[in-house]
């Protein structure tokens, strides 16, 4: 570990402690001069509460209360993690920590005062000092990191990586290092093909600061060769195993119920309470859409009725949750002679290249099968307003993976297991991210990527890029 690394966080210290003092000395003038949470603003629930203000305690002596006090909620950051020098965290879980710590602090002051049997700091200052604490302490961070980025430019605290693999996974690693993380990472040694022996005379005055080996040509016995050869070195060691390899985009969990490590591939979220809560909400804003909608229906079913002879609903066989099939509906878009029994044949016999190319995408940008005002309608999506009442049935899900036609199975592959957990959906995440322009494959994966990583959030993102889609008529 860089001497550089150890310093920068080390001084994370007092730049804590400074912002935690200032935050108490703030919040003794913000009672004392009657703001925000005063008792006179909050005298009703005073009352209540049978709250009798005191006097306060002089300043002087406020401040010494608070130079014992700060130590406790040092001790709360450290317990949180909120000084670990490497891996170092994401600002989001950041955040979470800090306040987690300060919550932690104050809960402690809190015991104090329990065995005390006296409360003596005031209770609106208590109340000031809980929330100016996490607002000052993370704008003391924020800070303290706009230094370290400027220090980056002269090589102070820049972690250099060594990495064993080939260039795409070496820059892909170095990148993601740099996405996640305040530290900056450098690619500094790419080492491949070489053998153990030759690795760690390699590595043996380097000036790495940490090595990632992520490949599989060494050995368990190999493996631990090259840690020690790293641990005299003073180098930081990871690998990647080769699972980790084949099962890439899954989540995992290290777990330590044994003496040894157990990494244990996560189930996708949509697993249990996943599965209940995507459901009903499933239910509730799909109908809630049908209601609002209804009107727009109406005009729709009208507009289809007149414009080509044939039925406004078209109903199609899908692949469902479980491989079981459903029958997805929509408005007719397509000339009658090419959305019946014989659509296919009579759409290979008319356009023999559009046919081609459409076995091969599975999509086309100028579909001879679609009438003028079916055009409007898929560019617009609204085609598939039908497609909410499949999801009030249970048939789809508002956002989901793609809901695949049966011919389609073959070409999906081992991905199919995984992608048939959950139900299809109306939108989906490779929809919002290039729509026809992405190949089917990358579709898949997308897909795949989606149910292994789902959360409520990701829904409501999806929800909104889909609706910017639509309403900028991108959709084909």
């Amino acid at each position: 570990m860089k001497r550089s690394e150890l310093w920068l966080t080390v001084l994370l210290i007092p730049v804590d402690a400074v912002m935690l003092l200032l935050a108490y000395a703030t919040s003794y003038w913000l009672r004392s001069e009657g703001y925000l949470l005063s008792p006179s603003f909050l005298a009703s629930l005073s009352e209540q509460a049978r709250y009798v203000p005191g006097e306060l305690i002089p300043f002087q002596e406020y401040l010494s209360l608070a130079y014992y006090l700060v130590p406790i909620g040092i001790l709360a950051f450290a317990a949180t993690g909120l000084y670990r020098i490497r891996p170092l965290l994401p600002l989001g879980q950041r955040l979470a920590r800090l306040a987690i710590g300060v919550t932690t602090s104050q809960f402690a002051i809190l015991l104090i005062f329990l065995f005390r049997r006296e409360f003596f700091l005031p209770r609106t200052t208590f109340i000031y000092t809980w929330i100016l604490a996490f607002l000052f302490v993370g704008l003391g961070r924020l800070l303290f990191a706009q230094i370290q980025r400027y220090l980056h430019r002269f090589g102070i605290g820049v972690v250099r990586l060594g990495i064993v693999g080939d260039q795409v996974l070496a820059t892909r690693v170095a990148g993601q290092f740099n996405a996640r993380n305040q530290a900056t990472y450098v690619l500094s040694k790419q080492y491949h093909n070489l053998s153990v022996d030759e690795l760690c005379l390699a590595i043996q005055g380097s000036e790495i600061d940490e090595l990632i080996v992520a490949t599989e040509q060494y050995s368990d016995q190999d493996l631990v060769k090259i840690r020690v050869r790293c641990l005299e070195e003073h180098i930081g060691f990871s690998f990647v195993p080769a699972a980790f390899a084949v099962l890439n985009g899954a989540s995992y969990r290290v777990r330590y119920e044994v003496d040894v490590p157990l990494i244990e591939v996560l189930p996708t979220p949509l697993d249990g309470w996943g599965r209940v809560v995507k459901r009903l909400f499933d239910v509730v804003v799909g109908a809630a859409f049908l209601v609002v909608l209804s009107p727009l229906l109406l005009l729709l079913m009208l507009a289809v009725y007149l414009s080509s002879p044939g039925p406004v609903f078209f109903r199609q066989a899908r692949v469902g949750r479980r491989r079981s099939e459903v029958r997805v509906v929509k408005f007719r878009t397509m000339y009658q002679r090419y959305s019946g029994p014989d659509g296919e044949a009579n759409f290979k016999r008319d356009h023999p290249v559009a046919y081609a190319q459409y076995q091969e995408a599975r999509k086309l940008a100028d579909d001879p099968r679609i009438t003028p005002l079916g055009r409007i309608m898929r560019k617009f999506s609204l085609d598939e307003l039908p497609q909410f009442w499949n999801v009030v049935r249970g048939d789809l899900s508002i956002v989901g993976p793609r809901p695949f036609l049966p011919s389609e199975l073959g070409r999906i592959g081992d991905m199919a297991r995984v992608l048939f957990t959950v139900r299809p959906g109306l939108t989906g995440f490779w929809q919002v991210s290039g729509r026809n322009q992405i190949p089917f494959d990358e579709r898949v994966k997308m897909d795949k990527r989606y149910i292994e990583h789902w959360n409520l959030l990701w829904d409501l993102w999806l929800m909104l890029r889909t609706a910017g889609v639509v309403l900028r008529g991108t959709g084909q």
